[in-house]
Order: structure tokens, then C-alpha cells, then sequence
């Protein structure tokens, strides 16, 4: 008779503890769960980089603070002090000249003014005056230049050559205040002086009379040649002649009478 206690095959053995183990889970579904795996680490990721500094807005920017930032206005006399420390460097330095060619900084009175209608007076007497008022003023250049020249040529040291290029300066200064009243009071004077002369000659000729015919009949709309008109009644009627007709075409029998500036009713 074989024993209780025999020996176990190894698949019953197997069995048996399968057996156990599901019984056992069916009693406690916790103990048998499988365990929950470990979180994954949460990665934070790294702050952003600084951005690199944008060279075109920088330059922009640059430009235009520096825009803004005034510069130094121009000299507007040879006694600024600009002017003189230009001068200290060299007596024949001359101011570049602004849009206005005769803007006062140099003897060229620039360009001549031109009369819209003919006048004698303006391109006679009036043009050798403004002509005579550019050359004094060249001639006083000429003298403040030598003089500083003269001036700084003694000079040993920075303080004496400022004081020759002031007295320079304001030499220079003078010289063209001059011009300018030589040309706006001396020259206006002697052109009306002129004006006056010459219209009381106009009107003590022949001429003031032969002028309203002719006017009256060469600048009427329906003459179709006025220049041939106003030629034939030149040679038909005497009166005026040489500068009188010129004077009569361009500004009537009226030339040299007052100006009447009462206003029409």
C-alpha cells in the first residue's frame, strides 16, 4: 500500500499553486493588481534665448538721434566767431555764399535788376551806379585783407592773431554795409533823379502829343502788325524821335507826369 505522504509530480505540484494564486486573487483583486509604473519626469524646458540686437533698427535709430541733434547755423558776418577763427587761419578766406547771391556777404552785387518796361535811367545812370558801389567795395576788400595779412605776419601767438582776424572781420563787415547802402540809397536816388530829368524833357517836346495818337491808334485789339503802325505814324506825325519814341511805345504820353494813385469811384 503506497504511502499518503507520497511524492508529487511536478505538473500537480504546478497546479496546485496556479490553483492557489487565482484563489487567492479572486479573494483580494488589490493584491494582485499590477503595480502603477513611476510617472514620467516632467522636463521643463529651457527660457528662450535672448534675441540678438537687430543692427539695421540699431543703426536706424543712431541716425536718427544724430538727425535730430542741431548743427551749428552758418556765419552770417565776417565778425562771428566762426568767421574769425577762419580768418586767424587765413586772412583771404572768403564765406561761402548763401542762395542769395547778393545776400550782403560779398561785394557781386549779383544780379542786375531788371525794368519791365524801357528806362534809360535804370540801364544808364543807374547801372554805372551800382557798377561804382561794387568796385569801392572790392577796393575796401583788398585793403582789409592787406592790412590783416600785414597784421598777422607780427603775430607770435594765438591771441594776437584772433585780434588781427576781428579787426579783419569787422573791416569786411563795413565794406559790405557800405555796398549795400551805396545800392539801396545812393543808386535808388540817382536813378529817380534821373527818371525826373528826363520826364520833364519828355514832356516839354512835341512828343507827349504825337504819342496819344499813335497809341490810340497802334494798340487798339484789331491791329493786326502794331509795330508797322506804330512806324508809320512815327514818320507821319513828327515829334518824337530817338529815345522819345521808345520812351512813348513802352510808356505812354504820360511819361514824366505824377503818378495819379487816386482810387476809381
Amino acid at each position: 500500500m503506497r504511502s499518503s505522504h507520497a511524492r508529487l509530480s511536478t505538473p500537480t505540484v504546478l497546479r496546485t499553486m496556479w490553483s492557489a494564486a487565482v484563489l487567492f486573487c479572486l479573494a483580494s483583486p488589490a493584491g494582485c493588481a499590477h503595480p502603477t509604473p513611476p510617472a514620467a519626469p516632467t522636463v521643463v524646458p529651457p527660457p528662450p534665448a535672448p534675441a540678438a540686437p537687430d543692427v539695421a533698427v540699431a543703426a536706424a535709430d543712431a541716425t536718427a538721434v544724430t538727425a535730430e541733434e542741431p548743427a551749428d547755423p552758418p556765419p552770417r558776418a565776417y565778425a562771428d566767431e566762426a568767421s574769425v577763427a577762419a580768418l586767424a587761419r587765413d586772412p583771404r578766406w572768403v564765406m561761402s555764399p548763401g542762395d542769395d547771391p547778393d545776400d550782403g556777404l560779398a561785394c557781386d552785387v549779383g544780379i542786375r535788376p531788371q525794368s519791365c518796361v524801357y528806362s534809360p535811367c535804370h540801364e544808364g545812370d543807374g547801372q554805372r551806379c551800382r557798377d561804382g558801389c561794387e568796385r569801392t567795395c572790392n577796393g575796401a576788400d583788398v585793403q582789409c585783407r592787406g592790412a590783416a595779412v600785414t597784421c598777422l605776419a607780427a603775430c607770435a601767438d594765438e591771441v594776437c592773431r584772433v585780434r588781427c582776424a576781428r579787426v579783419e572781420g569787422a573791416c569786411l563787415d563795413e565794406a559790405f554795409a557800405a555796398k549795400d547802402r551805396c545800392l539801396s540809397g545812393g543808386c535808388e536816388r540817382v536813378e529817380r533823379a534821373c527818371e525826373e530829368a528826363l520826364g520833364a524833357r519828355f514832356q516839354r517836346s512835341r512828343c507827349p502829343a504825337t504819342c496819344a495818337v499813335c497809341s490810340a491808334r497802334c494798340e487798339s485789339a484789331d491791329n493786326a502788325d502794331p509795330e508797322r503802325c506804330w512806324n508809320q505814324c512815327f514818320r507821319a506825325r513828327p515829334g518824337c524821335t530817338g529815345e522819345f519814341r521808345r520812351l512813348c511805345i513802352s510808356q505812354g504820353p504820360r511819361y514824366g507826369l505824377p503818378v495819379d494813385n487816386t482810387p476809381s469811384p
